[in-house]
């Protein structure tokens, strides 16, 4: 699970999560049970499935439902907060597939998205990542014109090991996995969240962002929701020269950025010019994409 500072944090990481979705998908339907009906406001679903489903671990939460339905969800997010949480979380994350524990069910779901608060993870192993105050962001990088899919690169993929080799050496409260789709299918965050081969470290995913200057402004938000984030990891491609740049005004918000550069990939004195070519519109992209989120 993604663990937040606090529980305000735990339901202020779920609606960003659900504004980041409301820019990828216009007409996006979530939906919330009456459990949680005071926390997230959005209209009642009464045909069809989701596209997202916002939960929580009470019997009157969304659990009690028809766990097909659930399923049927693009994306799943389940908020547990409080001690009185811990036992039930502890047996949906850890404890066997069970009807007993309805929770466990949702571990077929392949964009599950866990959010807690401290008190509520107190039964969950890797207390050392819960305390630290890291995260680290890894852009998304695609295929241009190979498929008719948004198919992510061997960028993408050397990314995702330089960020894996990180998190090794690095206490990590969560890895943020940034990129959209422009297809409709799996987005580049998507995607990559399929290789990601670290279960010690959760992801959250970022598929709002069109290029480098938004994967910064709306990844900005996220880390903000969660609390008590104040070392942020950029992890890119050598030739990416433009992404300090765009990460620069982190420095506003009290959080400290590194940039990690992955020199492994595809041709790097190709990639480079493309670079340098687009060097000159970076400062009118980085006020485009910071005025949109103002």
């Amino acid at each position: 699970p993604v663990v937040c500072a606090d529980a305000a944090h735990a339901d202020r990481l779920a609606l960003a999560l659900l504004e980041n979705r409301r820019l990828a998908w216009p007409g996006l339907r979530v939906e919330v049970p009456t459990g949680l009906a005071t926390r997230f406001r959005f209209p009642p679903i009464r045909d069809g499935p989701a596209d997202v489903s916002v939960l929580g671990l009470g019997a009157d939460e969304g659990l009690d439902g028809d766990p097909a339905r659930l399923l049927r969800c693009r994306e799943l997010l389940l908020v547990a907060t409080g001690a009185k949480r811990a036992d039930a979380l502890h047996a949906a994350l850890t404890g066997p597939v069970d009807p007993a524990a309805p929770a466990s069910l949702l571990r077929a779901h392949p964009r599950l998205t866990v959010l807690c608060d401290p008190p509520s993870a107190t039964r969950l192993p890797g207390a050392a990542h819960r305390a630290g105050d890291h995260v680290a962001i890894v852009l998304g990088h695609r295929w241009s014109g190979i498929s008719a899919e948004h198919r992510i690169s061997h960028e993408s993929f050397e990314r995702l090991h330089r960020a894996e080799r990180l998190v090794r050496r690095k206490p990590t409260r969560a890895v943020l996995l940034t990129g959209y789709s422009a297809t409709g299918g799996l987005s580049e965050a998507e995607q990559m969240a399929l290789a990601w081969r670290d279960p010690a470290v959760p992801f959250l995913l970022e598929v709002a962002g069109r290029d480098t200057a938004e994967n910064a402004t709306r990844s900005l938000a996220l880390l903000l929701a969660l609390g008590g984030v104040h070392r942020v990891s950029v992890v890119t491609s050598a030739w990416h020269v433009r992404a300090p740049w765009f990460f620069a005004p982190y420095g506003r918000y009290g959080l400290e950025v590194t940039v990690r550069r992955e020199w492994r990939g595809g041709a790097f004195a190709r990639m480079l010019a493309d670079e340098l070519r687009k060097a000159p519109r970076a400062p009118a992209q980085r006020r485009q994409a910071w005025a949109a989120v103002r």
